[in-house]
């Protein structure tokens, strides 16, 4: 019975979003409808698709989301974050152009002398960084935890826990012996150091998301990638998935993870250079450093002819 009115109040919003799409857009008569996924571009979509507007889409993942099936029809173009060739079986694939996934400029000026600075390990070692997004990943942050004293034997952590963890992380810190707290650096959300711990780091821990594979792929790390199986349309899995065919990262799947598990990946992976040049070198196939600018340059060479590129 619940599941059955938030059915008709969902279909009661995606109505009225289309009719209000439908005034906007005849108000504002654009040249061209731009949509970046999510429920919320349907509507708009199909409204410009209805007033015959030209409609783009942009797809981050290695599968569509819903919102790009929905629209796929309707679309002249289809840009993606992940290579054509991992949409060959797709319908719409004479519609696919690949554009990379834009990582903001900030992203993208670490400094070695600035990261040594804000960081301030007092040792040589490798430096892992872990990086659970902005609210952070409780399950990737306990392997962590757990097998913190055996990291940090080995490695300088830059650990990004997400605010959700940071306290947990703090009491560990203040409980470890002085020569491995130096060795740790834990943080709820790194904003401006985010570009200095990706620049300095000799490998990623984190999820599977296409911003953070863009992140990673723009400075070329070596990386272990534990995709979420809680994401939409199991996205991430598939993200996983390529990068893995492509020799682009290692994947560990959140059911087999353990501190165990997770400190023999990063071992094998530092303790073996051409493995991780070769890692460094396939993730960095996926970065289009002008990614922003080809998607501005089709949306500005569209018409309703089509895409005049």
């Amino acid at each position: 019975m619940q599941t059955n009115k938030k059915n008709i109040a969902d279909a009661v919003r995606f109505t009225k979003g289309y009719f209000q799409a439908m005034r906007i857009l005849r108000k504002f008569k654009p040249d061209v409808v731009f949509t970046k996924g999510g429920y919320v571009s349907v509507p708009v979509g199909l409204a410009a698709s209805r007033l015959k507007m030209p409609l783009l889409i942009h797809d981050s993942d290695a599968i569509f989301g819903m919102s790009t099936k929905v629209l796929a029809p309707k679309a002249k173009l289809i840009a993606t974050g992940f290579p054509k060739n991992v949409f060959a079986d797709s319908t719409y694939s004479d519609k696919i152009i690949f554009t990379g996934n834009p990582v903001r400029k900030e992203l993208l000026s670490g400094s070695l002398a600035r990261a040594q600075k804000i960081f301030q390990f007092r040792s040589q070692k490798p430096v892992v960084l872990v990086f659970a997004g902005s609210q952070g990943a409780t399950a990737i942050n306990e392997i962590v935890f757990g097998g913190l004293d055996i990291i940090l034997k080995d490695y300088n952590l830059i650990h990004h826990t997400g605010s959700n963890d940071i306290e947990q992380a703090r009491v560990l810190a203040h409980k470890l012996p002085d020569n491995l707290r130096e060795s740790y650096r834990p943080f709820d959300f790194l904003k401006t150091e985010l570009a200095d711990a990706l620049f300095y780091a000799d490998i990623v821990i984190g999820r599977a998301g296409a911003n953070s594979i863009a992140e990673i792929a723009a400075h070329s790390k070596s990386a272990i990638l534990i995709p979420s199986p809680y994401s939409a349309n199991n996205h991430q899995q598939r993200n996983a998935e390529v990068l893995e065919r492509m020799g682009a990262a290692r994947i560990i799947q959140q059911v087999d993870l353990s501190p165990i598990r997770l400190i023999s990946e990063i071992d094998k992976i530092l303790a073996d250079p051409k493995a991780k040049k070769y890692l460094q070198n396939s993730i960095h196939e996926l970065w289009i450093s002008d990614s922003a600018s080809r998607i501005a340059r089709l949306i500005l060479h569209t018409n309703k002819d089509g895409v005049n590129v």
